[in-house]
């Protein structure tokens, strides 16, 4: 949550990487409707630890990074 805005330089190298933990990636840059520097994002990672320490477990798990990607991007949010 503390990058410290290393992603917004980093991405200027290299956009087509991923520059954050798949786990509190929002669905609009897993499905690459938004860019990976949006406002939304650090809203949602905010929103994923929030629900970490409130439930004390991740809301989307998986045994493969394309099945996380998938729960992301399809649940009824």
């Amino acid at each position: 949550m503390a990058d410290f805005g290393i992603s917004g330089v980093a991405d200027r190298f290299n956009p087509e990487l991923d520059w954050g933990t798949l786990k509190y990636m929002p669905p609009e840059i897993l499905s690459k409707k938004e860019t990976a520097n949006a406002f939304a994002g650090d809203v949602w990672a905010g929103g994923i630890i929030l629900f970490y320490m409130l439930e004390g477990f991740l809301p989307f798990s998986g045994n493969s990074s394309s099945q996380i990607t998938s729960r992301i991007i399809n649940s009824p949010v």
